[in-house]
């Protein structure tokens, strides 16, 4: 068990943290008052700041109103308060492989996506032009794993389509699987239709009807269930120990997309937008998975939000109580 330890005022053995070569030990989620860092082996303090990560040897100090929350490998959110400081001293302990793949892609998304360099590069962004939407899309599932075998099958409305027929067929077999007409722009897929393997790549494909030559494919690969119900309890976990609801369909969307179900990483953003619709961060990382799946135009769209939320907030976080 390791514990950050108390530097000159009270001694707080408040995390509990595992050190992974060339990560931190820990992420802050959230800051409130006057918090600053020491980086390990260097003489100046600097304030700390939401997604900063820690590393062993850094030492953390706050001040009368001083508050911090830590995200911290083992899958848990830890708090310091007023007055005290710690240094960061992480030991190697084990801990379930699941959370691991939860930090390995939280801290490879803090390297990306939520970086203040890279929201930055948000007010770049522009309004997709009227070309990017004339071409046929499939939506979902697109080109990703799905955790759940009752899909739901979507595509844009075609002008002057007459139908839609909508294919299922196996990528390596070659042959179809199922097939029917569809008026609208979405289908479930019923269950009186075969039984989607698990660990197969289907492709399926949607024809418009009345406009010859208008089609698009994409494929989805089904879970096995042993895996589906491992990933479902680990973000159950991770929702009930994350220090807020934004933090935590992040953290799950991260965990989601490392494994390659971007589908459902894209579900839970999309409901914390709702939620939160001017926090830059759901935003940006939503425009990241519209990019993975080739849904280019509707990421574009999300980073120009993006820089609306940035240009509305005073300070980016997780934790709305910080900025109201």
């Amino acid at each position: 068990m390791v514990r950050f330890f108390l530097s000159a005022l009270v001694i707080a053995p408040f995390l509990t943290v595992t050190l992974w070569a060339k990560n931190p030990a820990g992420v802050v989620t959230e800051v409130k008052g006057q918090v600053e860092v020491q980086r390990a082996g260097k003489g100046a303090w600097q304030p700390v700041r939401v997604n900063m990560p820690l590393y062993a040897g850094d030492i953390l100090r706050t001040g009368a109103n001083g508050k911090v929350v830590v995200w911290l490998p083992i899958g848990r959110a830890e708090t310091l308060g007023p007055r005290k400081m710690v240094v960061v001293t992480p030991l190697k302990n084990n801990r379930d492989s699941l959370w691991r793949d939860v930090w390995l892609s939280f801290v490879s998304q803090m390297r990306t996506n939520f970086s203040e360099e890279s929201l930055a590069t948000v007010a770049a962004a522009r309004q997709p032009s009227p070309g990017e939407w004339e071409s046929f899309l499939l939506l979902a599932p697109r080109n990703t794993r799905v955790l759940d075998p009752q899909l739901t099958f979507l595509w844009q409305e075609v002008e002057g389509a007459q139908g839609y027929r909508l294919t299922v067929g196996i990528f390596d077999e070659g042959n179809r699987v199922w097939e029917t007409t569809v008026k609208g722009t979405s289908f479930r897929y019923p269950s009186s239709a075969p039984a989607l393997k698990p660990g197969k790549i289907y492709v399926w494909q949607v024809e418009v009807i009345g406009r010859p030559h208008v089609k698009e494919s994409a494929w989805f690969a089904v879970a096995h269930p042993g895996e589906a119900q491992d990933i479902r309890f680990t973000l159950q976990q991770l929702h009930r120990v994350a220090p807020d609801p934004l933090a935590a369909n992040l953290m799950a969307a991260s965990l989601l997309e490392g494994k390659g179900y971007y589908w459902d990483a894209i579900s839970l953003l999309r409901k914390a937008i709702q939620q939160f619709p001017n926090q830059p961060e759901p935003l940006l990382f939503l425009a990241h998975l519209y990019d993975a799946v080739g849904l280019s135009p509707y990421a574009a769209e999300m980073r120009v939000k993006a820089k609306r939320g940035i240009n509305s907030i005073r300070s980016l976080g997780w934790q709305l109580a910080a900025t109201r």
